[in-house]
């Protein structure tokens, strides 16, 4: 609802931005029941951008295509299971930390994305509807 009120832009960064946070709140969680709240709210925050990041690489894009490339979206979960278990092994026996550094090492990305997405505009799908 936001996407379609205020643009495809904003909704996303402030989403990443809550990403950031409750990915570094997670790495300074002290029992499992904050843990658990804290991924709860994570997961919210991930379907919260989901429907963000698919309105925007689908609008603009040709109908015969929208099929592949939203199951090139779902494979991104893949990729992050991927990734993450090479950080995993990288960070989790290495550190002090242990299992900390990984998810404070999460949190870098999001910054990333925003930077890339403060740099593009609007969909032109977007822009015409507003007109």
């Amino acid at each position: 609802v936001a996407a379609d009120r205020y643009g495809r832009k904003w909704p996303f960064v402030v989403n990443n931005i809550l990403f950031i946070v409750l990915e570094l709140g997670t790495g300074f969680c002290q029992t499992y029941n904050q843990f658990l709240a804290c991924r709860a709210l994570f997961g919210i925050a991930m379907g919260g951008l989901y429907g963000n990041v698919a309105a925007t690489a689908l609008e603009d894009c040709p109908e015969a295509a929208r099929g592949i490339v939203s199951g090139m979206l779902q494979q991104g979960y893949a990729f992050g299971y991927l990734l993450a278990t090479v950080f995993a092994r990288a960070l989790v026996d290495t550190t002090k930390h242990g299992w900390r550094p990984l998810f404070w090492f999460g949190a870098c990305p999001p910054i990333l994305l925003i930077a890339f997405r403060l740099c593009l505009p609007e969909t032109q799908s977007f822009i015409e509807r507003q007109r």
